[in-house]
């Protein structure tokens, strides 16, 4: 049985700690690598690249890693059978069919440590994953509402543009929505923890509340702070 190879490297040389992070898996792509240890020749591996949320660099932006594992089994045995596990916080069965695209978005505790290659350099790897709590465990994307639905763009981007058209066309402005979130000025992280503090929230959503309130003239003070 091949043995799993994880490799994670941090982009940019960015130096981050030995610890427990908390990853979000942000693409899966399908990859080969040679096998020199077990001389199997080319084997099936799946690309993963996470977004550490809670890190940012010297420029402030989120840290990303990525780590890749062979795809050729998917047994009890095999590092991606507890990845899989780690991100969906449910138990797989033998015979069960994993789509490996639903683990988009999922989120999973990594332990992470700095390793030394052999060409004397040292890099993050991803060691290990772990599920949420109970809580905070993540839901499998293929049975999540998304939260940005009309709001994309075809490579599935989010559309800040249209996000703006329509909270404009409702009347809303850019401070309504500052005050309702509570927040001295509305940024994408701003928004997507307040999409992510309750059940059905949307951007649509938001602007609905937000133009709810605004239309009533319900003074700021009063609006549902968090």
């Amino acid at each position: 049985m091949t043995a799993w190879k994880l490799t994670a490297e941090a982009g940019g040389g960015v130096d981050i700690q030995d610890g427990t992070y908390l990853l979000e898996v942000t693409t899966i792509e399908e990859t080969t690598f040679e096998d020199s240890k077990y001389k199997k020749g080319p084997q099936k591996s799946a690309k993963f690249t996470f977004v550490l949320p809670d890190v940012t660099n010297e420029d402030g932006e989120n840290v990303t890693l990525a780590a890749t594992a062979s795809a050729e089994k998917l047994t009890p045995k095999t590092k991606l059978w507890g990845w899989v596990e780690a991100l969906t916080g449910e138990q797989l069965e033998p015979g069960q069919t994993v789509n490996l695209d639903g683990l988009v978005g999922c989120r999973a505790l990594g332990l992470i440590n700095n390793e030394t290659g052999e060409d004397g350099a040292k890099w993050a790897r991803v060691k290990s994953l772990m599920p949420l709590p109970k809580e905070g465990k993540p839901k499998a994307a293929v049975s999540q509402a998304d939260p940005y639905a009309g709001f994309r763009k075809p490579n599935s981007d989010i559309d800040w543009g249209i996000f703006k058209a329509e909270y404009e066309n409702r009347g809303v402005s850019l401070v309504d929505i500052a005050t309702f979130l509570a927040v001295q000025q509305v940024t994408p992280k701003g928004i997507r923890l307040w999409l992510e503090a309750g059940a059905d929230r949307s951007l649509a959503s938001l602007i609905d509340d937000v133009a709810a309130v605004v239309g009533k003239g319900v003074d700021p003070d009063e609006f549902p702070f968090e």
